[in-house]
């Protein structure tokens, strides 16, 4: 415990060190060019750049942000990141990964590739994350398969991570939901959702055919923002299932005319 605890102080000390030096420098990096003179970088300091460069990198944009990237690559964040990523404990492997996607490092690729795979959720959502920003198309076209199977990345999280780079993602997502049977249109669907991305009729037309299961029924009408296809969806409010009540009532709300009140107003007696 004696031995924890002088650990422990002794690298709040390293820190602390490494922060009255960096900290300064990085910031006025965020108003003026980057200076020819960078403070040195010891070994030991390595983890303690990456967190402070990852805090400043994810609320900078433009000249700033091109700056800390310039910075990094000066003492060679690109190549102590991809070292921790492949030989680091679990938060060293995060933190080399959150930079390697800032940096947009290419030579990075495989490695990133490897940590989608893993399965902590954490881990791999963070890596699929870096591969969009380093090339969204590319990310697209290789790891569709493996957005729409990794249930464990949540939506939110996935829609997060898109929505700066969806225009390459909605053409392969658009593919995806040409096949009814799949077991993945569901999430295909509430990830459109989620991204708000304009559906062609025919699609969601496909979608709602009555011959379909209740799931990619309801998944259709939660994506359904066409008046043209009115029709088709009042015919679910009278659908066994109450949850297709439900959401053929909610596009209704949204798109419907007048004259679909007094369609809505028997709903109100409905036993759920």
């Amino acid at each position: 415990m004696v031995y924890l605890r002088m650990s422990l102080n002794r690298r709040a000390q390293e820190e602390r060190a490494f922060l009255s030096v960096w900290r300064p420098f990085l910031l006025s990096s965020l108003q003026s060019s980057v200076s020819a003179i960078l403070p040195s970088l010891a070994v030991n300091e390595r983890v303690y750049f990456l967190k402070l460069w990852n805090t400043l990198m994810r609320t900078s944009t433009g000249a700033a942000a091109d700056n800390l990237i310039s910075i990094a690559y000066s003492v060679g964040c690109d190549r102590f990141s991809r070292r921790l990523l492949k030989y680091g404990d679990r938060v060293e492997s995060l933190l080399a990964t959150l930079a390697l996607g800032y940096m947009r490092d290419h030579p990075s690729w495989d490695l990133l590739i490897t940590q989608t795979l893993a399965v902590d959720n954490v881990t791999s959502i963070n890596a699929f994350q870096a591969l969009v920003q380093i090339d969204a198309k590319a990310t697209a076209q290789q790891l569709m398969p493996l957005l729409l199977a990794r249930e464990d990345w949540p939506i939110a999280n996935v829609a997060a991570i898109l929505q700066s780079a969806h225009g390459a993602f909605l053409l392969p997502l658009l593919e995806a939901t040409s096949e009814i049977k799949s077991a993945h249109l569901a999430r295909t669907l509430r990830l459109l959702e989620a991204l708000h991305m304009a559906i062609p009729q025919a699609i969601v037309l496909r979608l709602l055919d009555e011959a379909n299961d209740a799931d990619t029924i309801i998944a259709a009408l939660r994506i359904t923002n066409d008046a043209g296809l009115l029709a088709h969806i009042r015919a679910y409010l009278s659908h066994v299932d109450w949850r297709v009540r439900v959401q053929a009532a909610k596009p209704i709300g949204r798109i419907g005319e007048h004259a679909d009140i007094n369609r809505l107003i028997p709903l109100l007696a409905d036993t759920e």
